[in-house]
């Protein structure tokens, strides 16, 4: 487990890296920050907006986020199912 937690990133990739239960807490990621092939599950996003931040090829199942934080992020069909369904909405395929 990490802590980036009161971060402010610019122009970072995170490649293949493994950031399970990583903590970003109220860090400030810019739209230039990459997670590609990431692993992101249960990782802690609370209070870090993800606009414009593309989560679509990282994995996770669950993540700590809110409705705010997760607004304009660009994610997975298979992530916005999982998503939803930790809010408590049943998705049907």
């Amino acid at each position: 487990m990490v802590n980036f937690s009161e971060c402010k990133f610019k122009s970072t990739a995170f490649v293949e890296s493994n950031l399970n239960q990583a903590y970003f807490y109220n860090s400030k990621p810019q739209r230039s920050v990459a997670f590609q092939s990431c692993k992101l599950e249960e990782a802690n996003f609370q209070d870090a907006p993800l606009k414009g931040i593309d989560l679509s090829t990282s994995e996770f199942e669950s993540l700590t986020a809110g409705l705010f934080e997760l607004k304009g992020a660009i994610i997975s069909p298979i992530q916005a199912a999982n998503i939803m369904e930790g809010l408590g909405v049943k998705v049907k395929f």
